[in-house]
């Protein structure tokens, strides 16, 4: 939560906002403006840079206290939809995980359900190793004829939808899979065993 003052002594208050607005990690920021300037013409402004709600000075404790609670409420329950992690964006509300370059460009990836629900799973719990029995019970819990293989030949569709990032969903040896960001084969831990499938 952010509440900006339009009358920062070193800049405009209003172009914070924009700049704020066009860096990826404060998309999700809720801010609130104040200022002095009721007029029609600068509420519309402050909401079309990306402010969330516009306060005129002067206002009282209350209202602003009120204002604050309900923005921060809105923001839990919207961030529950989306996340970022590994180099990756996984919306929920359209059930898609976007690739993200070094320009920040998105790129959805083209997933079938199941795999949409094993890399979120991954991404939601990163670094952390899963067997292949706690994969087959979490996702597969309903199907009578699967097997461990199951696991391992949808990880290798994954993998390979994932392009190069799809090294870092990795194989432990006898113990199951992991995702975890900048770890190719090039930079496995000394008490990793990589095994390619």
């Amino acid at each position: 939560m952010l509440l900006l003052d339009v009358n920062l002594p070193d800049r405009d208050g209003f172009e914070y906002c924009r700049e704020l607005r066009s860096q990826r990690m404060f998309y999700d920021l809720p801010i609130i403006i104040l200022t002095g300037q009721s007029q029609l013409d600068s509420k519309v402004h402050a909401f079309e840079l990306g402010a969330d709600d516009y306060i005129t000075k002067p206002f009282e404790a209350r209202e602003l206290k009120a204002r604050v609670l309900s923005k921060l409420r809105r923001s839990g329950k919207a961030n529950e939809t989306s996340f970022f992690a590994g180099g990756f964006r996984v919306d929920f509300s359209v059930q898609k995980i976007f690739s993200i370059a070094d320009d920040e460009k998105e790129t959805a990836l083209n997933l079938t359900p199941i795999e949409f629900k094993l890399l979120s799973h991954f991404l939601q719990n990163e670094g952390k190793i899963f067997s292949r029995q706690e994969l087959l019970d979490l996702f597969w819990a309903d199907s009578m004829y699967v097997s461990k293989h199951t696991v391992d030949t949808h990880i290798s569709s994954l993998r390979k939808k994932m392009g190069p990032a799809g090294a870092s969903l990795r194989s432990i040896f006898k113990q199951g899979y992991r995702f975890a960001a900048g770890m190719g084969p090039k930079t496995k831990s000394h008490f990793d065993k990589q095994v390619d499938l």
